[in-house]
């Protein structure tokens, strides 16, 4: 039975709303209000496990459609790997999870319904080391594995529909005026902030709580959640307006990092864990948020030169990405290519120094590196991906298909991006019809299920007579005809 229009949007703001206040939220233009399923019977006030599944992806969907998520598998990778060790240490239940890496520059994660968890690249280039970064993701497992979107729903019912109409409009207004759109919310959700304050107070003393004993569970510093709350308080105090996200949407006090603090003093100091891929992943994201890598470059060749670096590998590694970035490929080849000869069987330093190589041209070269890592790593993801580029960029197509197809066929989570670049190597070799395929596979998985069913219709036509081809077409078409029908449904 569909709700009548008022409350359908009722419900859809109440679940934004609650992602705002209960987890470190996405800004308003990420998510459209009226494209998120509605909450089912008027009369209800508890999220089904499957309600909140439906919702969760609908906003991910979102967020991807908006080119919101980083895919790229060496940074996703990472973040799904924390989240999964991090997991791993936890007294969790089964549940699924979904970890992804939000493409914004502000200091934030979020929790979504269904287990769905982003991390704003621009959080981890504010850390200084991988605990803190740990100490957030295990706060966010808290608040979906507590279930508190489900319990603070009840709460959310009780505004009323001047204020929810006001909220849907802001977010609406913020797909073009995010600023605004959130001054509009902060107004707006005044009156109600009052009957959550009290309520969602409970929710991140519990996460808080809960989160240190994951970190401490799973080998991490359980200092560093306050540790990282206290830094950005100290910071809040000399930014006015321009304060942390983290802060505006998760208030923090010296109450709660006082009671942080007490929770941590339970556990034993932790040893310090590995950080290399951490630093290798907060090198790529700071050049990748970088509009000026050449300057970027300056700055931490400065701060190398004067003796300032806390870490001069994660300096010298950063500092040959902004110089690549920037077109100076000789004196960024010199750097990397240490890098290599430090430590070969570093996956990131190989597939860096292959991608500067395939920049320059240098294809058997950029080849050569990532063949010698396969012998070591034979269906690393990141490996491959970059190798099948690599064969396109040299035009050798079916080099490239092979490489893809392997990424594919050997990886639980392959990158949507892989599947793009397997259409474009189809295409050179003239199989359209598998070329479509590929593309519609893309599609399907950053959450365009109508344009991903638009590319398998073309396919049949291309197919012809081969049986194996359409076959395979077929059996897609009906699963992503299914999931627009479930979609349509929401």
């Amino acid at each position: 039975m569909h709700l009548p229009r008022f409350a359908r949007t009722k419900r859809i703001a109440n679940v934004v709303a609650l992602s705002a206040a209960l987890s470190l939220s996405p800004t308003p233009a990420m998510v459209e209000a009226s494209s998120l399923p509605d909450m089912g019977d008027a009369s209800g006030s508890v999220l089904t496990p499957e309600r909140e599944q439906r919702i969760g992806k609908a906003m991910w969907r979102q967020l991807h459609q908006a080119g919101k998520i980083i895919d790229a598998p060496e940074l996703a990778g990472y973040v799904r790997s924390l989240g999964y060790r991090l997991l791993a240490a936890g007294e969790y239940g089964p549940r699924d999870f979904t970890f992804f890496l939000v493409d914004a520059p502000s200091i934030n994660a979020f929790a979504m319904p269904g287990g769905y968890i982003g991390i704003h690249a621009g959080l981890i280039t504010a850390t200084q080391n991988e605990d803190e970064v740990a100490a957030v993701m295990a706060h966010e497992i808290a608040h979906v594995t507590q279930n508190h979107l489900a319990r603070g729903y009840e709460k959310a019912n009780r505004m009323n529909l001047p204020m929810t109409a006001a909220v849907i409009a802001a977010i609406l207004l913020g797909a073009q005026n995010p600023q605004l759109a959130e001054a509009t919310i902060a107004a707006t959700t005044a009156g109600a902030a009052q009957m959550q304050l009290d309520f969602t107070r409970a929710h991140e003393k519990e996460a808080d709580r809960l989160g240190i004993d994951t970190l401490a569970a799973a080998g991490y510093d359980p200092r560093s959640m306050a540790g990282f709350f206290r830094k950005l308080e100290e910071q809040s105090r000399y930014y006015g307006s321009g304060v942390p996200e983290f802060l505006r949407t998760h208030p923090v006090n010296q109450s709660r990092i006082a009671d942080a603090e007490g929770r941590a003093r339970v556990f034993p100091d932790s040893s310090s864990q590995p950080q290399t891929d951490y630093w290798i992943t907060k090198a790529r994201l700071e050049v990748h948020l970088s509009d000026d890598p050449a300057a970027l470059a300056r700055r931490v060749d400065s701060r190398l030169d004067a003796g300032r670096s806390t870490n001069r590998h994660a300096d010298r590694f950063t500092l040959a990405l902004a110089l690549r970035a920037s077109g100076e490929l000789g004196a960024a080849r010199k750097i990397l290519k240490a890098f290599v000869e430090e430590a070969p069987e570093r996956i990131a330093y190989r597939t860096e120094l292959a991608r500067l190589e395939m920049e320059d041209e240098r294809y058997d070269l950029a080849s050569q590196l990532l063949e010698t890592g396969l012998e070591l790593y034979p269906d690393n993801p990141e490996l491959l991906l970059a190798l099948g580029e690599i064969h396109l960029h040299a035009e050798a197509p079916e080099k490239a298909r092979r490489r893809f197809e392997r990424a594919i066929r050997t990886n639980l989570d392959t990158a949507p991006e892989t599947y793009k670049h397997l259409s474009r190597a189809e295409a050179a070799l003239g199989h359209e019809a598998a070329s479509r395929l590929a593309l519609g596979e893309y599609y399907f998985r950053i959450g365009e299920t109508h344009s991903a069913i638009d590319q398998l219709t073309a396919a049949q036509d291309y197919a012809g007579n081969d049986f194996y081809i359409a076959s395979r077409i077929g059996a897609r078409l009906k699963q992503f005809k299914r999931e627009a029908e479930l979609e349509s449904q929401d």
